[in-house]
């Protein structure tokens, strides 16, 4: 008859209320446990031999079934989202998720005919060599000191054994003895280290007395052990390999070979530990699987990650069932997969040590890490499930704290620090230095998410004093850098710029090389940059210009250089116009000059250039008035580039005259022909005169283009070099009658050829006669000049009209009146006008009695009186 009955009716899965109902079906030859409605919530299912778990994405509650009244099924529990089923033993097993409900079908495992084979001490067998002589007394204490043995009183136990021993009644009993001497002694070693050597001398020592006794075997794997313990590990091997070549029995050889492994492993000598699990393998082909695992251990200790991922994969082929590895193989494997990005195999290993070995020493960081892959595909939710899940069974473990903290880490910002600090109050209290440091950075980070610089600090300083070994601590020096940073940033806010400038100064001495290093040269940089711009502002050109070039020259590493140049750019401009405008011309071509220099595209350039032309054509234009000649050549070659490539025409073309006339007037006639030729406007006024007073042939010259100190200079050069020319261009130039008619008179007093005197004094007076605008001081004299040319010439009439002119425009009592009327005098006289000539030389006597030609008058009376005489 068939057994049917509910254990639990009802589960809660609190995610979402969900209720599933839980079967179990008694079949006679199997059994049957069925949850209803939950496969699909089934992230892994971990099997073991006598052993699986269930894991739920959502909790589970109300289910204990504690023992089962099952001749299959022993328990059910659950921890959290974990389902444990535990077998009994000799049973096999199917599991079914495919539908809604999860089903499991155990039934009774095929025997095979192995023999399991075990290890330990057979049970003593006298050899065939030997008669036991039965000893009532002796087997009465060799029974008592077994009871000792067994109830842990070692100290009477060794007494016992040694009155044994020296009793010397029968050798099967002083053996017997003997043997359990080394017994104490192994089990006393924990408590004192010698008494491992102590019994591994003693086994030895029965070994030489004995060596036909039938505890041969066990006394050398006690020797064996003894010297393992005693961590005498050369010499342990070297007994273990004994044991190997002594002894027949595999399961004694296995163990042998398997302890020497170990040994070699706690000697850090991997390399022989490999070799020794691969005789093992060689001699007993079944172990290739879990041997395999164990080889994979070491190389992942080795680090060689693709030789130990390559040994596990090895061991997933095999077939061995994975959960007889135990923990700790699994936990490596996983570590290994996750090292070589096999995720989904790394998490199920992980996921099959917590839910299978949840007591193991793995479980924790297995579940710990299982959640760290799977934050990398799942979604948010399921995340958190894990940590939550991982944190409540682990809560006091390291792994089950780590989760907490990565709880925190992903919801930091939705509670406060102090919130936090009680959340976590178990890693932060944790003697685990890795776990407790994840908790105090996580408290840091928040404290400094929520701008408290101070507390975070405090806590950084606190951290590097408790972790200073921790290898978080490149990650504090580093919030610490960024709350020294935040610190010096929120002073330059508030405008308190010694406190940020003290702040930052104070993190780059401590972290010379710190990642931040830009940041905090941009807050002292602008720090700098404010208080130079406080100068500009002031109108502090000069100050501005000399701190800027300073700070550039001094600080090569600058953040923003463009704003730097920009005001530098800015200050020599207003520098230059600063200096332009005081007509400090000199000093504005070496500013202007260098703002060009520094900044040819500058947006100022065009207005920089303006002034430096006008200072060049200032400072060279008086050295040119002032004829300093030799200053003029100087300031015209330190700024030829400047005067060449200008676009300024009149400029250019003038500033190369002033250098060319100047060389000329230095005696450089050959480089100022070569100046003047970079001249492109022939019409150009300063081109023509210098062309002019060097002697260059140039057509149709209009004078009118000079000006008047222009015309200084033709005068003064030409009237003794080329006065022909010079006379021509006077007669041309309208600018100015009065000056062209001054210039051309006195020419006139040089010209000693008559006729062309004559000419131009006739052109003089007719000029200045019909124009008044040609009349000069001292334009009369043209008169006096014309009439006495007309009266050299017996032009009588003529002379006579132009001196009566000039009679009556020059009052003055002087030479020159005295002059202009004795030529009248005598014109007249030429003319035969008795009576205007005598007036004109009476009239010369009267007015300027004391001139030589008062005489020369009273001389020409007297003759012709004489002469009318002569007549009466």
């Amino acid at each position: 008859m068939h057994r049917f009955f509910v254990i639990i009716l009802i589960s809660l899965i609190c995610a979402d209320a969900f209720a599933a109902g839980i079967y179990l079906r008694g079949r006679g030859h199997f059994s049957e446990l069925v949850i209803t409605g939950i496969a699909d919530r089934i992230i892994s299912v971990s099997k073991g031999s006598d052993m699986l778990a269930v894991e739920s994405s959502t909790p589970l509650s109300g289910i204990d079934g504690g023992r089962i009244n099952d001749p299959f099924i022993r328990s059910i529990a659950v921890n959290g989202r974990i389902l444990t089923i535990s077998l009994f033993p000799g049973n096999d097993y199917t599991v079914n998720t495919s539908g809604k409900d999860f089903k499991l079908v155990v039934a009774k495992k095929k025997q095979t005919d192995n023999i399991k084979t075990g290890y330990g001490i057979e049970q003593p067998v006298a050899s065939k060599d030997m008669v036991q002589i039965e000893d009532t007394e002796m087997e009465a204490a060799l029974g008592r000191l077994d009871g000792l043995i067994a109830s842990r009183n070692y100290t009477d136990a060794m007494n016992l054994a040694e009155s044994i021993v020296k009793s010397g009644k029968n050798n099967y009993y002083k053996q017997e003895a003997m043997f359990r001497q080394g017994l104490i002694y192994l089990y006393t070693g924990k408590d004192n280290y010698n008494n491992y050597v102590f019994a591994s001398q003693l086994f030895d020592n029965f070994l030489k007395q004995y060596p036909d006794s039938f505890r041969k075997k066990d006394a050398m794997i006690k020797s064996a052990e003894a010297k393992e313990l005693a961590q005498l590990y050369n010499e342990a091997i070297f007994a273990y390999n004994n044991v190997i070549k002594s002894l027949r029995a595999p399961d004694v050889i296995k163990t042998a070979y398997e302890r020497i492994a170990d040994i070699y492993t706690e000697m850090g000598k991997y390399k022989d530990a490999i070799e020794t699990r691969r005789q093992i393998i060689e001699k007993f082909r079944s172990e290739e699987g879990p041997q395999n695992s164990r080889i994979g251990m070491l190389q992942a200790r080795m680090k060689d990650y693709d030789l130990a991922y390559s040994s596990f994969l090895t061991v997933m082929n095999s077939g061995v069932e994975l959960n007889k590895l135990g923990p700790e193989v699994l936990y490596t494997m996983a570590d290994v997969f996750e090292n070589k990005s096999q995720d989904d195999t790394a998490r199920a290993l992980y996921e099959r040590v917590y839910s299978v070995f949840p007591s193991s020493k793995e479980a924790d960081m297995s579940a710990y890490r299982s959640a760290m892959i799977l934050k990398k595909t799942a979604s948010p939710l399921s995340v958190d499930n894990r940590l939550e899940f991982c944190a409540k069974t682990f809560q006091r473990k390291k792994g089950g704290m780590l989760c907490s903290v990565a709880y925190a880490e992903r919801h930091l910002g939705k509670k406060s620090s102090e919130e936090w600090s009680d959340y976590l109050k178990g890693p932060l209290t944790s003697q685990d230095i890795e776990t407790r440091s994840e908790a105090e950075m996580l408290i840091i980070r928040a404290l400094f998410s929520e701008k408290r610089f101070d507390e975070a600090d405090r806590k950084v300083s606190e951290f590097i004093k408790r972790n200073y070994t921790s290898e978080h601590l490149p990650e504090v020096y580093n919030i610490r850098q960024q709350i020294l940073l935040s610190k010096a940033r929120d002073a330059y806010k508030k405008s308190n710029y010694a406190q940020a400038k003290s702040i930052t100064e104070g993190l780059l001495r401590e972290y010379p090389d710190t990642v931040y290093k830009k940041n905090a040269l941009e807050i002292l940089q602008d720090i700098s940059f404010g208080g130079i711009r406080d100068k500009f502002k002031a109108g502090k050109y000069k100050e501005t210009v000399d701190s800027l070039n300073k700070y550039l020259a001094e600080n090569a590493d600058l953040v923003s250089p463009g704003k730097w140049l920009a005001m530098l750019e800015e200050a020599k401009y207003f520098y230059t116009k600063q200096v332009f405008d005081s007509k400090n011309y000199n000093g504005t071509i070496v500013i202007a000059g260098e703002y060009l220099t520094s900044f040819p595209n500058g947006k100022n350039r065009d207005n920089v250039r303006k002034m430096l032309e006008a200072s060049i054509s200032n400072v060279i234009g008086g050295h040119y008035r002032k004829q300093a000649y030799i200053q003029l050549v100087g300031v015209y070659d330190k700024n030829q580039t400047t005067i060449i490539t200008s676009a300024n025409a009149d400029f250019r073309d003038r500033m190369n005259s002033y250098a060319a006339f100047a060389l000329y007037k230095l005696g450089m006639g050959d480089k100022a022909q070569r100046i003047l030729d970079r001249n492109k406007n022939g019409k150009n006024p300063y081109f023509v005169l210098t062309s002019l007073l060097l002697g260059r042939e140039v057509q149709n010259v209009d004078p009118n283009i000079f000006s008047a100190e222009m015309m200084d200079y033709l005068v003064l050069e030409l009237e003794k070099k080329n006065p022909d020319l010079l006379i021509h261009l006077l007669s041309k130039y309208k600018k100015d009658p009065a000056y062209a008619a001054k210039e051309t008179y006195a020419l006139s007093k040089g010209v000693f050829d008559d006729i062309k005197r004559e000419k131009m004094l006739f052109d003089l007076y007719m000029k200045v006669d019909s124009d008044p605008k040609s009349r000069f001081k001292g334009y009369d004299e043209i008169y006096l000049d014309t009439g006495i040319s007309f009266f050299k010439r017996n032009n009588f009439d003529s002379s006579v009209k132009v001196l009566e002119q000039f009679k009556l425009i020059h009052a003055a009592r002087d030479d020159k009146r005295a002059e202009g009327l004795y030529y009248l005098g005598k014109a007249y006289q030429k003319m035969g006008k008795a009576d205007q000539s005598r007036n004109a030389f009476m009239e010369l006597m009267e007015s300027v009695p004391k001139s030589v030609y008062a005489s020369a008058a009273k001389a020409e009376l007297e003759d012709v009186k004489w002469r009318n005489s002569l007549k009466n």
